[in-house]
């Protein structure tokens, strides 16, 4: 006889989950991520009652989720775009969301002091590089 195999759970949605996820979110022109910029302020996972098969035994539960960024003061309407539309696609991949909503905020102000170190070094050598008219080759 034929076994049927087990279904593979995937692992719970979690902010520690999406936070890991954003990592690979990277502002268009200044090639950092979301997370080493610190345009995070808040993300927000709650159940969605209206998803498909929500309240049947044995289906999975969605998720909607919010993330609220911060943008840099150098991003502009193209890139906030952008930056949208990266975030919206690294989670489209995600079974258990079945919306991804990105609110980008006015306030409070984006500054660098938000930036890990990691980031910060990697800027300032960014800049020290073309004021010496240096050129870094990725």
């Amino acid at each position: 006889m034929e076994q049927v195999p087990t279904p593979i759970q995937s692992a719970p949605l979690s902010e520690s989950a999406i936070l890991h996820a954003l990592r690979d979110c990277y502002h268009p022109e200044l090639s950092l991520s979301l997370i080493d910029l610190g345009t995070v302020e808040e993300i927000a996972l709650t159940p969605d009652p209206s998803a498909p098969g929500a309240g049947i035994p044995g289906v999975p539960q969605r998720y909607r989720l919010c993330i609220a960024l911060v943008p840099p003061p150098t991003a502009n309407d193209a890139t906030n775009s952008q930056i949208v539309a990266i975030v919206r696609n690294r989670f489209a991949a995600f079974e258990q969301l079945c919306a991804t909503e990105v609110i980008l905020l006015q306030s409070p102000a984006w500054a660098p002091g938000r930036m890990t170190s990691e980031a910060r070094a990697r800027a300032t050598s960014a800049i020290s590089n073309a004021k010496h008219g240096l050129v870094q080759i990725r």
